[in-house]
């Protein structure tokens, strides 16, 4: 490229910023926006391979690790010796500080090429189509919602082969959201198609030459390709995503404030939140948006697809829709804690874009992001778009709309959270039946449609004000004649087996699964599985959709080959990386006698938690293509359960404990269990 391309984003036409919206939304609600959209997106993609292609800028994030722009490391004034394997490298934020806020100008930089073309075909058609387009901005895919409908989790409309344009006289197009197509790409990108070699990175990135794929047909452990190609199995990504168990991570992560003051403070800090590289703050910060988001680029791939392979992931067009989402919620985050910054850190190896002691931080280059084009040296930092305003978008929930029509901003938007995922360390949207007694948190859960925290008088919220709840918060001082949840009212402040005899009434046991592994040391992306009850043991492809699976952390390594140079130095460290599994809503479904049935969970004190999960829970670790890999042949694997406790503050918020209790004698004497006195 000659001319420096700056990251922009999309200049808005009017005062107000325009937000991206889940695409589910958009589908139902904007017809005339989503086919503008799907007509862009479809023209995007048949750019070939040239500058500011979808090609082009898929690149960015891995293969063919070539530098994009210009920017090397003459551009970025780096002076240490650098030598890799291979002439390019790319600019990997994975496992870093920086994962969350590098790709947010990344994804700018998609949005306003996608936007060009969306522009460009609404004003082909004329009329009043393109002041619709200027208002376009990407949508996200919100994989945490609950659904009652997998074709919700996953909407058919990200695999239907092709698709009808109204506005364009009834034009049939392939479904440019379904796969991006290599025979698209022009004979200067093209190669020679290759097979898919598991755990090695490759290029052209497909089975046969033609494009991505998701979760792909299987036959045994080898993915069928036909001639035309390898195919999506639909209904099994579907249930796949549908039985997720990701949305009490994130109410978690968002939700917990440790000072509920005129400053709220996080629970979690800025790096613990971003990145799942292994830190210092013990289980409790084994949880992360880093973490969530790898587990849906696995449980996308399923057995061998591209979203499991970070180098080929940006391809497949659904990863700008997945990661929108993660950039929302990362808005979220700074939303409620506008004072939560990146804390710095110095650089321990040579990358393409660090040299040896670099202080990182938020003030670090985000390459290869330029601000403007007038200013080629000059890029985006972290500061620089703690706002995403700066960036020309916003989200429902961080609007300048919503803090308008909300006051009390601070505590609708932690409603808006638990509205949507569940009171933290709670189930978000199931009936169930509380051992003895339910307070608002399991009064939320049977009512989905309300916010956990009363917004205040005069606040408008969402959904409708909780029966019985009080003027300005707090919880009602009601009774059910029953454990079984029937509505909105069934509240109550009964003393119970949930609550400890010497805690107060509202304060609960929270339980998580934690899970510690060193990310290269496969040679290839790896799923580590949890399960409550016998599962089939013999089957790893029956893992995803059998009914014990409490939930997965995908752990997404790289071959020794690959021409990531930061990744290869993390091999070199022995990088370790962190995920959770939420446990209380498989132990209240077990209580339910939902799950495991035959021995269900009797009670919820300690005691018996503990002894109940000795006993059921289990845990395997599958490669990409269903391999199974015995537990004690993955080293730096530990797994570990760990408790802690959450009471209500005055105001309804969820607080708390600022200690975990990690309980050992759960995985002690199984391979890769946390045994007694070891360190996590």
């Amino acid at each position: 490229m000659t001319t420096p391309v700056p990251t922009i984003g999309v200049a808005s036409a009017t005062a107000s910023i325009p937000e991206r919206k889940d695409v589910r939304d958009v589908f139902k609600k904007d017809k005339v926006m989503w086919e503008l959209f799907l007509l862009g997106l479809y023209k995007f993609q048949q750019d070939g391979a040239k500058d500011r292609s979808y090609f082009d800028i898929a690149g960015i994030h891995g293969e063919p690790y070539t530098a994009w722009n210009g920017v090397d490391r003459t551009v970025m004034g780096k002076k240490d010796s650098w030598s890799l394997r291979r002439a390019g490298s790319n600019y990997c934020s994975h496992s870093s500080a920086l994962f969350a806020t590098w790709h947010r100008p990344y994804l700018a930089l998609f949005e306003q090429e996608l936007h060009r073309h969306v522009l460009d075909e609404a004003k082909r058609l004329g009329g009043r189509y393109p002041e619709k387009a200027s208002g376009f901005r990407l949508p996200y895919w919100d994989w945490a919602i609950k659904t009652t409908d997998p074709k919700e989790a996953y909407p058919v409309l990200f695999d239907d082969v092709s698709v009808v344009i109204s506005i364009d006289n009834n034009l049939r197009i392939r479904n440019p959201l379904a796969a991006f197509r290599v025979d698209d790409l022009d004979g200067s990108a093209k190669r020679e198609p290759t097979t898919l070699i598991p755990g090695k990175e490759y290029f052209p990135f497909t089975y046969d030459g033609k494009g991505t794929v998701r979760y792909p047909v299987t036959k045994g452990r080898v993915v069928v390709v036909s001639d035309g190609g390898a195919k999506t199995d639909s209904d099994g990504l579907r249930g796949a995503i549908h039985n997720l168990s990701v949305r009490s991570a994130i109410s978690s992560l968002l939700g917990q404030v440790e000072s509920n003051g005129r400053t709220p403070v996080p629970k979690y800090s800025f790096n613990a939140v971003s990145t799942n590289k292994l830190g210092d703050g013990g289980v409790g910060g084994f949880s992360s948006l880093e973490a969530l988001h790898d587990t849906i680029h696995g449980t996308v791939s399923g057995a061998g697809g591209h979203m499991g392979q970070i180098g080929l992931a940006a391809f497949d067009p659904i990863f700008w829709l997945h990661h929108c989402n993660v950039d929302r919620l990362l808005a979220i985050y700074q939303a409620l804690y506008p004072n939560s910054n990146l804390q710095e850190w110095k650089s321990s190896k040579v990358t393409l874009t660090t040299d040896k002691g670099d202080r990182q931080g938020s003030d670090t280059n985000l390459y290869p992001f330029r601000r403007s084009s007038g200013q080629p040296n000059k890029f985006w930092t972290s500061e620089d778009i703690k706002n995403t305003t700066a960036l020309g978008y916003t989200y429902p929930e961080t609007s300048e709309r919503a803090r308008q029509e909300h006051p009390n901003y601070f505590n609708w938007l932690l409603g808006e959270v638990s509205r949507l995922y569940g009171a933290p360390g709670l189930p978000s949207s199931k009936r169930v039946r509380a051992p003895d007694a339910v307070t608002s948190f399991m009064a939320f859960q049977a009512e989905p449609d309300l916010p956990l925290i009363n917004p205040g008088p005069g606040n408008p919220s969402s959904g409708r004000e909780a029966a019985g709840s009080q003027p300005g918060g707090g919880v009602p001082n009601s009774s059910a004649e029953s454990g079984d949840l029937g509505g909105a009212g069934a509240i109550t402040t009964t003393q119970s087996n949930v609550i400890d005899d010497d805690d107060d009434e509202s304060t609960f046991t929270v339980w998580t699964a934690n899970i510690r592994a060193e990310k290269h040391v496969l040679g290839q992306p790896y799923n580590v599985y949890l399960f409550l009850g016998e599962f089939p043991r013999s089957d790893p492809s029956a893992w995803d959709l059998n009914q014990t699976t409490v939930g997965l952390v995908a752990i997404l390594g790289r071959p020794e080959d690959t021409g990531c140079d930061k990744c290869v130095a993390d091999m070199a460290d022995q990088l370790c990386v962190t995920g959770t599994v939420s446990l209380t809503e498989a132990l209240l479904d077990s209580y339910n006698g939902t799950i495991n049935a035959d021995d269900s969970l009797t009670g919820f004190d300690d005691e018996t938690v503990e002894e109940y999960l000795t006993k059921n829970l289990h845990w395997r670790v599958a490669l990409g293509d269903n391999t199974e890999v015995p537990r004690d042949q993955v080293p730096g694997l530990v797994v570990c359960v760990s408790s802690v406790k959450m009471r209500m503050d005055g105001n309804g918020v969820p607080v708390f404990d600022s200690e975990h209790t990690v309980h050992p004698g759960i995985t002690d004497g199984r391979p890769a269990g946390l045994r007694e006195g070891d360190e996590i």
